[in-house]
């Protein structure tokens, strides 16, 4: 960071200041409905004139708490949306965050994340809100955990994915997140 020697614990920011601060800038620009913009409406004008004022105070570290004209309108999120929301907080909470949406790639000695989007995943698993990618894995494939509202599963799909089906490993209801956590955390060493 500009202006910042390394050590200097009062002048760094937090890791949390900067996901919050991300995190808000991201609401703020959702907000902005491109199509009516393109449409020369004032009033989305106005709004995406507010949006690029609060984006270049979140440049400057500042936190924006309220912006006039955007917040009031800003749509709510879904239940199924919602759910997700938290079920990705809570990953994050957990350490986790760099391996939602993502499976675990092995072929032969070699792992590495991928994203989920990129293995066809709308037929042959069961419904779910969120994956997470295990930490470990035997044999070649793609691994995921997958969450739902009330339960986690384990599965695989073996390469090249459009000529075989997933596999479902094993499953198991959860309640708590104490639950959630260590059912994620024993699917992940023994994917």
């Amino acid at each position: 960071m500009p202006g910042t020697a390394p050590g200097d614990d009062d002048a760094a920011e937090s890791l949390d200041d900067w996901i919050k601060r991300a995190k808000r800038a991201h609401e703020l620009v959702d907000a902005v409905d491109l199509d009516r913009i393109a449409a020369h409406d004032q009033d989305e004008l106005q709004k995406m004139q507010a949006v690029s004022n609060a984006l270049e105070e979140i440049g400057r570290g500042n936190q924006v708490e309220h912006v006039e004209g955007v917040d009031e309108v800003m749509p709510e999120l879904d239940a199924d949306q919602q759910r997700r929301a938290e079920l990705i907080e809570k990953l994050t909470g957990y350490g986790w965050g760099d391996r939602v949406g993502r499976l675990l790639a092995a072929q032969g000695d070699t792992t590495a994340y991928k994203p989920l989007d990129v293995i066809p995943h709308q037929e042959g698993l069961p419904e779910f809100d969120v994956c997470l990618a295990p930490e470990s894995c035997v044999g070649n494939g793609n691994f995921g955990l997958f969450i739902s509202h009330n339960g986690v599963f384990a599965a695989s799909i073996s390469e090249p994915p459009s000529k075989h089906h997933w596999r479902i490993a094993r499953s198991r209801p959860w309640e708590t997140d104490q639950e959630l956590k260590q059912s994620l955390q024993q699917f992940s060493q023994q994917a």
